[in-house]
């Protein structure tokens, strides 16, 4: 795992306070968006649906920068929408709805800033919660044509990161355990929710 590059620390920072301001809030249910998402004009209305269901999620993803990732349907929305799981997660924090228990638990399991966010919100193996699901189809979008100093960061950090392997033999060996730890993870995940998901009602939600 390489280190966070400053702009990553920042954005990471960002979304700690707003899930400390989530925790220690009064609504079961809060939308969180970053300063370059794109909203769908349907966000109300959708809203509206998850109304009085915070029991029933823990994040909705409302962006999906991969399409090519294979999505699984749960439950039918209002606005001619489904909520579902990906196999296995896309990355991005653009937009989600997050409760308030999941703002206490993430507190809680990652206490010191650590990994990016745009990773450990919708990796649920890593972030140990099983109500992670996306909205299909998407509800907001990523501002490509806005600047994006950490998309600068993360570039570099790759390039510092692949001549950091090609350097030591020793750590190319700790990255490969260290991603086959974390496929066995996620695939022993993925089976534990998708037993957990046979019987869903598609129209309970």
């Amino acid at each position: 795992m390489r280190p966070l590059r400053d702009s990553e620390l920042a954005c990471l920072l960002s979304h700690t306070d707003v899930l400390r301001d989530v925790a220690g809030g009064t609504d079961d249910t809060v939308a969180v968006f970053e300063d370059d998402a794109l909203l769908d004009r349907d966000l109300p209305r959708f809203f509206a649906a998850l109304d009085g269901k915070a029991d029933k999620f823990d994040v909705i993803m409302l962006e999906r920068r991969n399409r090519s990732i294979p999505y699984l349907p749960l439950y039918e929305v209002s606005t001619a929408r489904t909520i579902g799981r990906l196999r296995f997660s896309d990355f991005g924090a653009c937009g989600y709805v997050i409760t308030r228990r999941a703002a206490e638990h993430m507190l809680q399991r990652f206490p010191s800033p650590t990994h990016e966010i745009d990773r450990i919100l919708p990796r649920y193996w890593m972030n140990g919660l099983s109500g992670v699901f996306w909205v299909d189809p998407p509800l907001v979008r990523h501002n490509a044509a806005s600047p994006s100093e950490i998309q600068r960061a993360r570039h570099h950090g790759r390039v510092d990161h692949r001549a950091r392997l090609r350097g030591s033999p020793l750590l190319v060996l700790r990255r490969f355990m260290a991603m086959a730890r974390q496929s066995l993870a996620r695939r022993r995940r993925w089976s534990q929710l998708r037993r957990q998901d046979r019987g869903v009602d598609s129209a309970s939600f």
